[in-house]
């Protein structure tokens, strides 16, 4: 969503919140808090992902790691 970053290219919703965009557009890296802000993103779009794949009604997952 082209509405979600400001002029300067950071996400315009403050930190922690800064993660995820509308219509499930994740914004990783994008708060400006450098390394610990990316990896506080990346950590909060992984569970979210997990919280939604975990919600589907698929009999078996996309793709299995043994």
């Amino acid at each position: 969503d082209p509405g979600s970053l400001s002029e300067n290219g950071k996400f315009k919703s403050p930190f922690p919140h800064s993660w995820k965009g509308a219509d499930g557009l994740y914004f990783v890296g994008f708060a400006g808090k450098g390394l610990v802000g990316a990896a506080t993103d990346a950590e909060r779009t992984a569970a979210d992902i997990k919280r939604q794949w975990g919600n589907s009604e698929r009999e078996q997952p996309f793709l299995a790691v043994q």
